[in-house]
């Protein structure tokens, strides 16, 4: 079983300053702790400036700075939008994000990877979320890292 130490784990906005101390993927919920959720997205501390990853692009609320304010300093956002507003496949482009960066893409590869995928944004939720019944068999994600079946 081949281990990739990147993945952090998940939190809410609120709590992420208490979570994220290592330089590692965290999968971030835009609502509170005290809240249902409403959007994922990852936030990748691998590199300098750290990249944020939203499926949403530059119409999400993570690319406004009031949103970050006073959190992550200087970050790189992609303004390629993956995914209508009206899917519900944010968390599968997390996992998928965090599977391409786990076995070696640079980010800017799986923003480059993901924008390529299926014809359009309807198609292209299909193929994350089938992509992500793969990962699900393959590999198992793990608060101390991603971990692969050979």
């Amino acid at each position: 079983c081949k281990s990739s130490k990147v993945f952090g784990g998940v939190c809410a906005k609120d709590t992420y300053k208490q979570v994220a101390k290592q330089a590692m993927l965290y999968a971030v919920n835009t609502d509170p702790l005290w809240s249902p959720g409403k959007h994922w997205f990852v936030v990748d501390h691998t590199q300098e400036p750290c990249v944020v990853f939203d499926s949403y692009g530059a119409r999400s609320p993570t690319s406004s700075s009031e949103f970050w304010q006073g959190t992550l300093g200087t970050a790189y956002f992609s303004d390629d939008a993956l995914q209508g507003t009206t899917t519900n496949v944010c968390g599968d482009y997390c996992v998928f994000y965090v599977f391409l960066h786990a076995t070696g893409a640079a980010p800017r590869s799986c923003f480059s990877l993901l924008c390529e995928l299926g014809v359009d944004t309807h198609d292209r939720v299909h193929c994350v979320r089938e992509m992500c019944v793969c990962v699900s068999f393959f590999g198992t994600f793990h608060n101390d890292g991603v971990h692969f079946s050979p």
